[in-house]
């Protein structure tokens, strides 16, 4: 019997990497290591499903580096209130996870946008064209490569993390604590978790973004609202969850290894 999904999911990511896609690992290249896909619920209603294709790429005299490729689209009545079909891509060391580059294609109701930030970390820079640049505090991450820093950090009981964060003009110092370990009950399955608080604090009292930006960025860092991570406790170390604020948060639907 042909399975229709795998053969979507085949042809889905055939269009988001290309035809030069390699799933195999030779010394120089780069492979596809793992596939996520997340729901974002609001009000508890499934509004906006995610892939995120992680890429390892390895080519050598160069670093080791990651490669993000995150797809998000709307689903259900959702898509019709307010279609998103969004692509974002970003590239962040292996070792450090300290951000390069951030793409953006964004195809969403009210905003329509394609463009890349560059991440000058030596320059303390963060630059989109020539009218559009800004300051960045020193090692400073982005969302994406945040979530990657902590899943590698060791995440013991009140252990506490802090580091900085760009959220598309936006600086943010945060502090990350770890709360507990917990079982979550996800997908009808209970799974060991370590439960993660994440707290934001602007370094600028005023700061205030002069342009309209994405609905997943726009969920991200907010002042005295705090974001919950829920990690796997295991090796493997997934996302299982993000609550953004008590309105939105993220569920892990399914995943993927192709090591």
């Amino acid at each position: 019997m042909i399975n229709h999904y795998k053969i979507f999911r085949l042809l889905f990511i055939y269009l988001i990497f290309g035809s030069n896609l390699k799933l195999v690992a030779y010394a120089n290249e780069s492979r596809l290591t793992e596939i996520w896909e997340y729901k974002i619920h609001y009000l508890n209603l499934p509004g906006t499903r995610l892939f995120f294709f992680i890429q390892r790429m390895n080519q050598p005299p160069q670093p080791p580096q990651i490669k993000l490729k995150v797809q998000a689209q709307t689903v259900g009545v959702f898509s019709f209130l307010f279609k998103v079909d969004n692509l974002y891509e970003t590239v962040f060391s292996g070792d450090n996870f300290m951000p390069d580059y951030l793409f953006k294609k964004v195809d969403q109701k009210n905003i329509q946008q394609i463009w890349t930030i560059r991440y000058l970390q030596t320059e303390h820079l963060a630059v989109i064209d020539s009218s559009r640049r800004w300051e960045i505090p020193p090692q400073c991450h982005n969302y994406f490569s945040m979530l990657f820093f902590l899943r590698h950090q060791p995440l013991q009981l009140n252990d506490t993390y802090r580091f900085n964060l760009d959220v598309e003009y936006l600086g943010w110092q945060v502090t990350a604590q770890v709360l507990d370990k917990t079982v979550l009950l996800l997908s009808q399955q209970d799974l060991a978790t370590i439960k993660v608080e994440l707290n934001f604090s602007p370094f600028k009292s005023d700061q205030q973004r002069p342009w309209k930006t994405d609905l997943l960025t726009n969920r991200i860092a907010k002042e005295a609202e705090p974001m919950f991570i829920w990690f796997g406790d295991d090796d493997q170390r997934l996302i299982y969850r993000v609550d953004y604020n008590s309105n939105t948060k993220m569920f892990l639907e399914r995943t993927e290894g192709l090591k």
